[in-house]
């Protein structure tokens, strides 16, 4: 199945780029939401991959249906911890502590008492996740944090004069305003009315926000981009071929 290779790479690329702006510097808070942000779209688009991989699995897919609305949450959480340290490296902790405290009632509401998601129907051509009454949390809390990070970043390029930071704000609002758009059709909005067809496309759109704020972060000397990106492809590489031969049926297509 090709979605699952695709979601498969892009889960791999999500981690990559996450993986080697933390070691860069393990110290800067901008780094590190950033870095839990990548993180979380790897989880996200893995638990994607996982979800779509076997159609008829009704255990496979609700188990990893739970693991990656909760790792949609978290990814938003991390996004506007980023959107506040981000560039100053200055974020009120007490504030940070409320906003990932806001993840329990929904771990509490996806996996010990199940309210967001309560059953499973499986269509031909489609498998429709039933949300229950816990999903307008969950639906409006994702939202309120998009938004907030996204007025931050905005706020923050309107206030900076010009120069690298407001270029890099520039890059940031607009490569997470843009995918994040897409993503929120496609996995909010259309799963809301039960058609989850084309959900496994919502990675895809989200990779883009992981290489425009990587790049912001790594533009205009923050970090050698020539070796971080270097060692990315080195490290798709290897991970291309190693699929390669996993999927390989015989010798002869080695």
């Amino acid at each position: 199945d090709y979605r699952v290779i695709i979601l498969l790479l892009i889960s791999i690329l999500n981690f990559l780029i996450g993986f080697f702006i933390l070691i860069k510097n393990k110290k800067k808070l901008s780094n590190i939401f950033y870095s839990l942000f990548a993180f979380g779209l790897s989880t996200w688009s893995f638990g994607m991959m996982m979800y779509v991989r076997n159609p008829l699995d009704l255990d496979r897919i609700w188990i990893w249906s739970l693991i990656l609305h909760f790792a949609f949450s978290f990814i938003a959480v991390n996004l506007l911890c980023f959107s506040l340290a981000f560039p100053t490296d200055k974020i009120n902790k007490l504030l940070a502590v409320v906003f990932y405290l806001s993840l329990v009632p929904i771990f509490l509401m996806l996996f010990i008492f199940p309210s967001i998601i309560i059953d499973i129907i499986i269509k031909p051509g489609n498998r429709i996740l039933v949300y229950g009454y816990g999903y307008i949390f969950y639906f409006i809390s994702f939202c309120v944090f998009m938004i907030c990070a996204l007025i931050i970043l905005l706020r923050k390029y309107l206030k900076n004069k010009e120069g690298e930071i407001k270029l890099q704000l520039k890059y940031i609002f607009w490569g997470i305003l843009i995918p994040s758009s897409f993503a929120l059709i496609i996995n909010i909005f259309l799963p809301a009315m039960q058609d989850f067809r084309i959900a496994w496309t919502g990675p895809i759109f989200l990779v883009f926000i992981v290489i425009f704020i990587g790049y912001a972060i790594l533009k205009h000397h923050l970090m050698n981009i020539k070796v971080i990106a270097t060692e990315i492809f080195s490290g798709l590489m290897v991970t291309v071929t190693t699929v390669d031969v996993l999927l390989s049926k015989s010798p002869q297509e080695l």
